[in-house]
């Protein structure tokens, strides 16, 4: 198993696809460049993110690897908690998993959190058996 940085991975259709629609959208507004008057639509859509007055680009709709792969993403920030910058599962937005090198981590999905202690129905339902 290689470490690659995601910037170094090949694009995939639906990035190429994305960024197609931003350059042709890019094209048009270039052509209109000399129009008095000009009607440009929202570039939303076009590959581009409009959120109120900030635009942004819009890579893909596709998630960024199939989930097989994400099981094995993992931090190697050794900190602990991971709750400010320098975790780069937090800083992808991913949850730390067991495979981070991260102690006390509160990068943690909620269902992952250890349990406190209510494995009373399996006791409830052996104790039922039992009296039959």
């Amino acid at each position: 198993m290689g470490k690659h940085r995601e910037e170094a991975m090949p694009p995939n259709q639906d990035s190429l696809k994305q960024h197609i629609m931003r350059a042709n959208y890019q094209a048009a507004v270039y052509k209109s460049a000399l129009d008095q008057f000009p009607d440009i639509p929202s570039p939303h859509g076009r590959g581009w993110i409009v959120d109120g007055e900030s635009i942004a680009i819009h890579w893909t709709d596709l998630a960024p690897a199939p989930d097989s792969i994400l099981e094995f993403v993992h931090c190697d920030c050794k900190k602990t908690k991971c709750i400010q910058g320098g975790c780069s599962c937090l800083e992808k937005g991913l949850p730390c998993t067991d495979l981070c090198k991260c102690v006390s981590c509160e990068n943690t999905p909620q269902e992952c959190l250890t349990n406190d202690g209510d494995d009373n129905d399996e006791d409830d339902d052996s104790d039922s058996e039992s009296e039959d």
